[in-house]
């Protein structure tokens, strides 16, 4: 009777030890997906700044490249109207002259 006893309260006490551990894993386990949790969303987060960071700074320098390019342009095209009206009263004074010695 004695050893029965003995055996019975041995089996409870591995299936209380091995209960205890489950839940003691359980419990590890929510823990481990909470910050899991709280750490993906913290990287994801941050991802989304420093994406939203390079997209304002590309479109910047699209703009400022836009904003190069007209300037650019403009200081091409004003040179250019004035070569050609340069051109263009060089060649009205040669024909003035040439009509003249007829």
């Amino acid at each position: 009777m004695l050893a029965r006893r003995l055996a019975q309260s041995l089996r409870q006490t591995r299936a209380a030890v091995r209960l205890q551990a489950a839940v003691r894993r359980w419990l590890a386990m929510c823990a481990y997906r909470r910050a899991r949790a709280a750490i993906v969303t913290l990287q994801k987060c941050a991802r989304g700044m420093t994406a939203r960071a390079r997209y304002r700074h590309l479109v910047r320098n699209i703009r400022a490249l836009r904003i190069q390019s007209f300037v650019r342009m403009w200081v091409v095209r004003k040179e250019y109207l004035q070569r050609k009206h340069a051109t263009i009263f060089l060649q009205s004074c040669v024909r003035r002259k040439a009509a003249k010695k007829l």
